[in-house]
């Protein structure tokens, strides 16, 4: 088969502009890693060399271009400064020393390289002796602006912060908004296959965090560290988190994208099913509150034998997102554990505790109680204990039933009292004692009913 990249059917540069992808992220383009590598398969170096009339009859500057030097060398072809390629070998100029800057009058590799690598030289031999006219600073500029089109960066799962140059062309495509509230935005994307891990499925969540999210660098790097210890307890009703990038001034957080929207969307959005079909939902439920439970506790006990401890601080059904799965209803996961606290119970309490995010009506009583008492991972447990009963509610009843509960109790699950103590709310007491006595006692014979009396008691008995 002819070489696509022959001459008389199209010349290198051309076939390396054809290739270039756009970026929806960026909003500029790239070549894909593995784009690039076919190119290279085809490419004729020699051919290349002799027609800008280098010397290289002993094919050692083919070697080097070859082996250590293929982006340099596309860069060079891409800003049509091919010529220069003469004496990368010379100097050895590799790739490694890529991404390069031009401030000054002065060329440095953004690598770590020292500023006076011998290598580096070799964009003073630039100055063009036939033409002394040659600006040889718009020639490195020239340069510089094309780097970046084989620069975009391959995000590897495990990943912790990405360190990314304002000018790097991230490998993201259908970059569309789908949520956000007032410190962070939500999108889906599709990365580009040669541009992901093994691990890294192509479609993607990524969290935005805006200025005032993002303003202290010492809180994003907490989140992503408690990001972090929650991959690695790769538990399945934990939603998957890949990597955290830094791009210009803002923040991102990477996640695997999980189709099937959060818990209450999903409340308001199905039916509860029929005499027939709820005892399959109703064991679906119990399986993935069991799961849930599990995750959390995992969460909690992270730290073993040790005062330091984990704790998520905003569980809420719009942060237990659904995952689809064939052939069942779907895996729910605890999502937004970056907004989780790891800390020490000898020292975390109402003082230090900061809780901007969450969700007031599955805060637990705690938040208003004593300001020296040390906040507990039993936090959590309420704001489940919450999640719990509503999902209890949506079973018997159905969405309606469940909004009009939630238009009951629109300030929580608790109420204080005059006396500064703290009760259930009476519609939680209410509700849950209808339920225990009316609802599920007229159902006896039914399948369910034994199972949903014992979770009811333990959430009213042991977790609010």
């Amino acid at each position: 088969m002819a070489s696509s990249l022959h001459p008389k059917e199209k010349s290198l540069g051309k076939v390396l502009r054809d290739a270039l992808q756009h970026s929806d992220f960026s909003n500029r383009e790239f070549l894909p890693h593995d784009a690039f590598n076919d190119i290279k398969k085809e490419w004729d170096v020699p051919q290349e060399l002799a027609s800008r009339k280098i010397d290289d009859k002993d094919g050692v500057l083919t070697k080097f271009i070859s082996e250590k030097s293929p982006k340099t060398f596309a860069i060079l072809i891409r800003a049509r400064l091919g010529t220069h390629a003469a004496r990368l070998a010379e100097y050895g100029f590799t790739d490694r020393y890529l991404p390069v800057q031009y401030e000054h009058g002065k060329i440095t590799s953004r690598s770590g390289i020292p500023a006076d690598d011998p290598a580096l030289r070799w964009f003073l031999t630039w100055e063009e002796k036939n033409n002394p006219d040659a600006d040889v600073e718009t020639n490195i500029n020239e340069f510089c602006r094309h780097q970046w089109e084989f620069l975009a960066p391959i995000f590897a799962a495990g990943a912790v912060i990405e360190e990314l140059h304002d000018d790097h062309v991230l490998p993201l495509f259908e970059y569309v908004q789908r949520g956000g509230g007032g410190f962070s935005t939500l999108y889906q994307a599709r990365i580009h296959k040669a541009h992901r891990g093994d691990l890294i499925k192509v479609n993607l969540a990524i969290k935005e965090l805006l200025e005032s999210e993002s303003g202290s660098e010492n809180a994003f790097d907490g989140e992503v560290n408690a990001l972090d210890l929650a991959r690695s307890l790769n538990h399945r009703h934990i939603v998957n988190f890949l990597a955290a990038f830094k791009w210009r001034t803002k923040r991102y957080m990477m996640f695997q994208w999980v189709d099937g929207g959060n818990l209450r969307e999903f409340w308001n959005n199905n039916s509860r099913g029929d005499e027939v079909t709820i005892g399959h939902t109703i064991k679906w439920a119990l399986t993935e509150l069991h799961g849930l439970a599990e995750a959390l506790d995992k969460w909690h006990n992270y730290f073993k034998d040790s005062p330091r401890n984990c704790r998520h601080g905003d569980l809420k059904p719009e942060n237990i997102i659904r995952a689809k799965e064939d052939g069942s209803l779907g895996c729910l996961q605890i999502a937004d554990l970056g907004l989780a606290k790891i800390h020490s119970l000898a020292t975390d309490n109402r003082r230090t505790l900061s809780i901007p995010k969450s969700t007031f009506r599955y805060e637990a009583p705690e938040r208003w109680t004593s300001i020296t008492t040390p906040i507990s991972r039993s936090y959590d447990m309420w704001s489940l204990g919450c999640v719990i009963l509503e999902f209890i509610i949506w079973l018997l009843y159905g969405v309606e039933e469940l909004q009009g509960f939630n238009r009951l109790i629109e300030r929580g699950f608790f109420e204080i009292n005059d006396d500064h103590t703290i009760t259930h709310h009476p519609k939680v007491r209410q509700w849950s004692k209808h339920m225990e006595e009316k609802t599920l006692g007229e159902k006896q014979g039914k399948c369910y009913s034994g199972a949903l009396r014992d979770l009811l008691d333990m959430v009213v008995k042991r977790l609010l």
